[in-house]
């Protein structure tokens, strides 16, 4: 039986031995052996001397090598696959935050549908396949989307290796934003019907039983919310004037006890005024204001990952990364109303003498986006308002500039600093479309 000799990274450093045979130069590299007969194979290498013979010979074993590799990659588990490129190849070549959605979706959505499968054996039909059962589940049209993303990274770094001739992906095609959205509300109204069943207290099938307690989201985060100039009114007044305790004694009289001030509550209205992001807002600093010409410099932003250890492995609890801005075009020293100006003026007064650190702070330290978030969920319960994202902030602040750029989508594009303005107009699109139609409506001829 002939075995065929697995090479190593070692064999690239051993001595080879070179012997002049007329006017050539020859090594000879053993490949295989008989295991039957105990006699080994060798690979003649010829040169015109003997340094052009080591080179070949390196190459020779490079080439096996590679060879190895990729028929190891191509033997092996789609799983342990993508587990090699996911923490070899991308940990570390990206953000933090970014590999944690990169893995989030390949622990969540992919992994689970791909057991037992090898690469060798990937083909469409196996990718299509992770596509439809995920869109059976009703996932929306943006978690598809980053599923379908990270299959074609993949396979496409494995046909620029070698391991591949060609990728699945070349051949599944996308579904389009209707089609996910139509087929979300028949699952939807599945699950209505399975949970009014359930309620009635009938038997349910398997398939009514996962969908009446599925609490699968359902769509996309499509609505856009702002605040009204009530609910902002509303934010100011809790921001300046704090807010009370109110509750009944034992022997029914009203009470209460306050005001009671909300940690750089102010903050939050000089975003609003401003429409910075919320990784922004945490790493800006005083000394990123210029207080004189009224502008702004966004050069840092501060998001949270997940610890890890040296080969990207969760270790348990995040951490708080402060790197650049979300884009290029975010990178920029931008212009800011006198209302921001005067908020961080009064909030100047409550820090030590001669401070020109991070704005939210505890202490001089940066917060995190976390804490960041809580002390904005706490301004929106004093205030009575409902529970939002902090990015509708940035949104009422961009709407608001339509409102006073008369519908100018460059000007706002470069205020909210997007990167491109076919990006704030798809976002935007309903404002948009609002202005088109006081155009119109107030244009004749």
């Amino acid at each position: 039986m002939i075995e065929k000799r697995i090479f190593t990274e070692k064999d690239l450093y051993e001595n080879v031995k070179v012997k002049k045979y007329g006017d050539k130069y020859r090594a000879r590299v053993r490949v295989a052996n008989d295991t039957t007969t105990r006699k080994y194979s060798y690979r003649a290498i010829y040169g015109s001397n003997e340094l052009e013979v080591k080179v070949k010979v390196r190459e020779f074993i490079e080439g096996e090598i590679k060879g190895q590799n990729e028929q190891q990659t191509h033997d092996e588990l789609l799983t342990t696959n993508i587990e090699k490129w996911l923490y070899n190849e991308k940990y570390g070549t990206i953000k933090a935050g970014s590999f944690d959605r990169l893995e989030q979706i390949y622990l969540n959505q992919i992994k689970q549908h791909i057991q037992g499968i090898r690469t060798k054996d990937a083909k469409a039909e196996s990718c299509k396949a992770i596509l439809q059962v995920n869109l059976a589940k009703g996932y929306s049209y943006s978690t598809l989307l980053k599923i379908y993303r990270f299959l074609k990274e993949f396979f496409k770094a494995r046909v620029a290796d070698g391991s591949m001739v060609a990728s699945p992906m070349n051949t599944v095609k996308f579904y389009s934003k209707e089609f996910v959205r139509t087929n979300q509300a028949n699952i939807r109204d599945e699950r209505e019907k399975a949970k009014a069943k359930k309620d009635t207290g009938a038997d349910l099938t398997a398939e009514e039983e996962g969908l009446a307690f599925s609490k699968l989201r359902m769509e996309d985060k499509t609505e856009i919310r702002f605040f009204t100039d009530e609910e902002i009114a509303k934010m100011r007044d809790v921001a300046y004037n704090g807010y009370y305790i109110r509750w009944t004694t034992k022997n029914g009289k009203q009470a209460e006890s306050g005001p009671f001030m909300l940690k750089q509550a102010k903050y939050f209205l000089f975003i609003l005024n401003t429409g910075i992001r919320k990784g922004e807002a945490v790493a800006l600093k005083y000394s990123d204001i210029d207080f004189e010409h009224k502008t702004m410099s966004v050069q840092r932003n501060i998001t949270t990952a997940k610890k890890r250890d040296k080969n990207g492995n969760a270790m348990g609890g995040i951490r708080s990364i402060e790197g650049t801005p979300k884009t290029k075009g975010s990178f920029a020293v931008v212009p800011i109303n006198d209302t921001a100006i005067t908020i961080l003026k009064e909030m100047l007064k409550d820090e030590p003498k001669g401070y020109s650190g991070y704005i939210a702070n505890e202490e001089g330290k940066a917060i995190g986006e976390s804490a960041l978030r809580k002390r904005f969920d706490n301004l929106l319960r004093q205030a009575g308002i409902e529970h939002c994202g902090m990015h509708s902030l940035r949104h009422t602040f961009a709407s608001k500039l339509y409102e006073a750029t008369h519908g100018d989508s460059k000007l706002v594009s470069e205020l909210v600093r997007h990167s491109s303005v076919s990006f704030t107009e798809e976002i935007y699109i309903h404002i948009k479309d609002k202005y088109k139609q006081d155009t119109i409506a107030n244009f004749s001829i």
